[in-house]
Formats: structure tokens, sequence, C-alpha cells
């Protein structure tokens, strides 16, 4: 029983850490400047492409703790 909250805890860990990154990435991508990269189109793609898995991988491991 133990060995099972020790992994639920580490997952909820995760989780939360995948909704920040989420979090971060959603903000740069509403904040980015065109003065910081080269191409303003290309880099809120990026940044809500990995925002978006972020929020998937919590989704699953929400999923996986429920």
């Amino acid at each position: 029983m133990e060995l099972m909250d020790f992994v639920s805890a580490i997952l909820f860990s995760l989780g939360v850490l995948a909704v920040a990154l989420a979090g971060g990435c959603i903000f740069s991508m509403l904040t980015v400047k065109k003065e910081d990269v080269e191409c303003v189109v290309e880099k809120r793609i990026e940044y809500g492409v990995f925002g978006g898995a972020c929020l998937a991988i919590a989704g699953l491991i929400g999923y996986a703790l429920s």
C-alpha cells in the first residue's frame, strides 16, 4: 500500500509540473514580442504545441489517478 501511495504522489507532482509548464508556455505564447524573436508566428505555434502537449499529459495523469 505504501508503494501505491508513493507512485500516486509522484504522478500527482508530475501532473502539477505539467500544468505549470503549460501555463508558462501559454503565457509566453501570448506575450511574445517581435523584437525578441525572428518569427512571431513560428514561436507562437511552438509555444502552443508544447503547451497543448503538457495539458494532454496532465490530463492523462489525472485520468490515471482517478
